[in-house]
């Protein structure tokens, strides 16, 4: 892990201006570490060197496609806040669950005990 390759090591007061530039896609904090992703992937992602050109546009164009489909889906995730994620992704589970369609033969069953 070298500073300035595959990462970038920041101090705290650094840290806290890309938070409140709205800089950082998402962060955590681990063991009193914090870590974040910034909005630029393409650079990231460049910067990495572990790819090809071509598959950093490959990557990318599959990333806009994904994106530009999301009113396709019944629920949309967006992965700022990796605490704020988890639980939503935890209430779209319960929520599924849930579902008419999948408790139909329980709710069948209290009705006939009746």
């Amino acid at each position: 892990m070298a500073d300035g390759v595959n990462y970038f090591f920041v101090d705290d007061a650094l840290f806290d201006a890309l938070l409140a530039k709205g800089k950082l896609v998402e962060w955590v904090e681990i063991y009193g570490h914090r870590y974040g992703l910034s909005r630029e992937l393409a650079r990231r992602l460049r910067g990495r060197g572990s790819e090809t050109e071509a598959q950093v546009a490959l990557r990318l164009g599959q990333a806009k496609y994904e994106l530009s489909r999301f009113r396709e889906y019944d629920f949309l995730v967006v992965n700022r806040q990796v605490d704020q994620a988890f639980r939503e992704l935890e209430a779209i589970i319960t929520a599924h669950r849930a579902r008419q369609e999948r408790r139909c033969g329980l709710a069948q069953t209290i009705l006939e005990s009746f």
